[in-house]
């Protein structure tokens, strides 16, 4: 379970601060897009609420650094069951992004280029190839042992770069406060979504025939290649 995070007022007495229910998702929402560095420093939002080719909607979209693209999913209380599945499903559009269809979709969202805002978020230029891989990011108030143990499963037995974040929102005196946890280590999943890709599409090697190439002035011989 990730770590129960607590906030204690202390300068005029001890005082615990309890945690309210954020009023929607929409909220969790803006809050992100004003600062997306409270689920990670490196992202840079590409845009909010991404619509599909099937007719869905990604809550957010994000990049990071090394041009990899980072599904953001957010509930405002506790998962659903099916918070995973429907998270899978968003990646399975978002894999198949081109790097003009992203380029186009930032500037649709935020009226400005990816190249001037990835400079100048990570001062350095964007990649000649994005969106090599992705992540999966769940956002929620909490999670329920299902999606904990689906997530655990997936990334544990199939490298999936996936995790989750937990969040508690606070109200105290007029004041607004957010605090975040992560069910797995971030770098572990950066990991994971790090590794190469596996070519399924590679014909596999029959394991009896060869194939030599010998270029002119080649110094190998015959039997250098039996």
């Amino acid at each position: 379970m990730p770590i129960e995070v607590g906030i204690w007022k202390v300068n005029s007495g001890i005082k615990k601060v309890s945690f309210s229910p954020i009023e929607s998702e929409k909220k969790l929402e803006d809050i992100l897009a004003k600062d997306i560095t409270i689920l990670s420093e490196d992202l840079l939002l590409v845009g909010r609420q991404i619509q599909t080719d099937y007719g869905k909607f990604i809550d957010m979209l994000a990049i990071n650094q090394d041009g990899n693209l980072v599904i953001i999913e957010l509930k405002k209380s506790r998962t659903p069951r099916d918070v995973v599945a429907q998270a899978i499903d968003y990646a399975s559009w978002v894999q198949n992004l081109s790097y003009d269809q992203i380029l186009n979709i930032f500037e649709e969202k935020n009226n400005a280029p990816l190249e001037e805002a990835f400079a100048e978020k990570f001062e350095s230029g964007l990649p000649d190839k994005i969106n090599d891989t992705h992540q999966i990011m769940i956002v929620s108030a909490q999670l329920d042992s299902e999606t904990e143990r689906i997530i655990n499963y997936l990334s544990n037995n199939f490298d999936v770069p996936i995790n989750a974040v937990f969040f508690r929102y606070f109200e105290e005196e007029g004041q607004q406060f957010i605090t975040r946890s992560w069910l797995l280590d971030p770098n572990i999943v950066d990991e994971k979504s790090s590794n190469p890709k596996v070519d399924n599409k590679k014909e596999k090697w029959n394991k009896q025939d060869f194939v030599v190439n010998f270029e002119e002035n080649n110094s190998r011989n015959w039997e250098d290649a039996v």
